[in-house]
C-alpha cells in the first residue's frame, strides 16, 4: 500500500532528475557520483538557491545529499522515471524491468538484514537472561520460534539467490 502525495522538489532535485534523464537517454551514459557533484556545482554555483553537493571521500556514502535527493526523486509520483542506483556509486535512469527488480531486491534485503540483526541480538540477549522472554504483544506467546523461523527463511532465500546467480553464469 502506498499513499500518493505530492512531494515539492527543490531546484537541485529538479536539476538532478533532468541531468540523469539527459545522460541516460541522450548521451547513453551511466554517471558517477563525482560527475554529478562536479557538474552540478560547476553549472549552478551562480544561482540564488544554490545548495552545493559536497563529496566526502572518507565516508561510506560519498555524498549523502545526492543519495537523499535520489531517494526523494524515486518516491515522487511527479517524475515518471526511476533512478537506478548501482552499488559502485553510479547512476542512471532505469531502462529495463530487471534493473528495477534488482533495486527492489536490494532494498528488500537491506531492510530484512537490518531486522534480522536486531532479532538475532534480541534472541541472544533473551538466552543470556533466563528470566527474560520475547513475547507477542497480542497472544503473549514466546517469539523465539518465530524469530528462528524468520532467520531460516531469510537464509534459504539467500541460498536460492546464490544458486540462481551461479546458474545464470
Amino acid at each position: 500500500m502506498y499513499i500518493e502525495e505530492e512531494i515539492k522538489l527543490t531546484a537541485r532535485q529538479e536539476w538532478l532528475y533532468k541531468y540523469l534523464v539527459d545522460k541516460t537517454f541522450v548521451d547513453k551514459k551511466i554517471v558517477t557520483i563525482e560527475e554529478i557533484i562536479n557538474d552540478y556545482n560547476f553549472y549552478n554555483n551562480m544561482r540564488d538557491d544554490f545548495e552545493p553537493y559536497i563529496f566526502n571521500d572518507k565516508a561510506h556514502d560519498k555524498c549523502i545529499a545526492v543519495r537523499n535527493d535520489i531517494d526523494i526523486l524515486n518516491l515522487t509520483f511527479s517524475k515518471e522515471h526511476i533512478i537506478y542506483i548501482k552499488g559502485d556509486y553510479t547512476y542512471k535512469i532505469a531502462t529495463t524491468r530487471e534493473e528495477v527488480k534488482e533495486m527492489l531486491k536490494r532494498i528488500y534485503y537491506r531492510v530484512a538484514f537490518t531486522k534480522l540483526k536486531k532479532a538475532s541480538k534480541l534472541v541472544a540477549k533473551m538466552k543470556r537472561d533466563s528470566l527474560m522472554q520475547l513475547v507477542d504483544n497480542e497472544t503473549l506467546e514466546p517469539l523465539e520460534e518465530a524469530v528462528t523461523k524468520f532467520i531460516s527463511v531469510f537464509e534459504s532465500d539467500n541460498d536460492n539467490i546464490d544458486k540462481a546467480k551461479k546458474e545464470a553464469q
